[in-house]
C-alpha cells in the first residue's frame, strides 16, 4: 500500500474513451436480442447511465492501481472483474428499458426486467469469448439463465461478491 495517499484524484474518462465505451455497448446490446430470439425487441437505453457505469468500472480500477499497488509492479484489472462490476452497475442503475406493455409482461411472468437479461447476457457471451470449449453455451441453458436472473432480481449482491460470482462462473467456462 502507498505510504503517501494524499495526491490521488480521480481522472474522468476522456471523451474519445467513453465513446468508444459506449460503441461497443452498442455492439453488445445488437447482440443480446438475438441471443433471446427477439424477445426484447423495442427496448431503450440511458446513455447518462451507460457512461456512469463506465466510470464507475474505471474508478475501481484507478482505486486499486493507486491504493493497492506496488508502484514498481502495478496492478491492474482483470477483464473478468470488469464484466462482473458492468454486470454489478447494470443490476443497480437498470440503464435498459422496455414499452411499458412489454415490461409488464415481463415482470409478470418473469418477475424481472431487462437489465437482469442483459446482465446474464453479458456473462455469457465473455464466457464464450474466453472458453475453448464449443459445447460451453450448453451451461447457459434456460433453468439455469432462469436461476441466475432470479438471483440477479432478487438477492442482494455486493460488487466483491459479483466479482467472486463471475469468477467462479469462468473457472467452469475454462474447465
Amino acid at each position: 500500500m502507498r505510504e503517501n495517499t494524499d495526491g490521488f484524484i480521480y481522472a474522468d474518462i476522456p471523451d474519445t474513451k467513453m465513446l468508444q465505451f459506449l460503441n461497443e455497448f452498442k455492439t453488445l446490446l445488437t447482440d443480446f436480442n438475438s441471443l433471446f430470439k427477439g424477445y426484447f425487441e423495442g427496448f431503450e437505453y440511458s446513455i447518462p447511465l451507460i457512461q456512469e457505469i463506465y466510470r464507475r468500472i474505471d474508478q475501481r480500477a484507478d482505486y486499486y492501481l493507486y491504493f493497492h499497488s506496488n508502484p514498481e509492479s502495478p496492478m491492474r484489472m482483470s477483464q473478468t472483474k470488469e464484466v462482473a462490476l458492468m454486470v454489478f452497475w447494470i443490476l443497480k442503475y437498470k440503464p435498459l428499458s422496455l414499452p411499458a406493455h412489454k415490461a409488464n409482461e415481463l415482470f409478470i411472468h418473469k418477475n424481472c426486467t431487462i437489465n437482469e437479461y442483459f446482465a446474464i447476457y453479458c456473462i455469457i457471451s465473455y464466457a464464450k469469448k474466453i472458453s475453448s470449449r464449443s459445447d460451453i453455451i450448453s451451461y447457459f441453458c434456460q433453468k439455469n439463465i432462469d436461476v441466475i436472473v432470479y438471483s440477479f432480481m432478487h438477492r442482494d449482491i455486493s460488487k466483491e461478491a459479483m466479482i467472486c460470482y463471475v469468477d467462479s462462473l469462468m473457472n467452469v467456462v475454462e474447465a
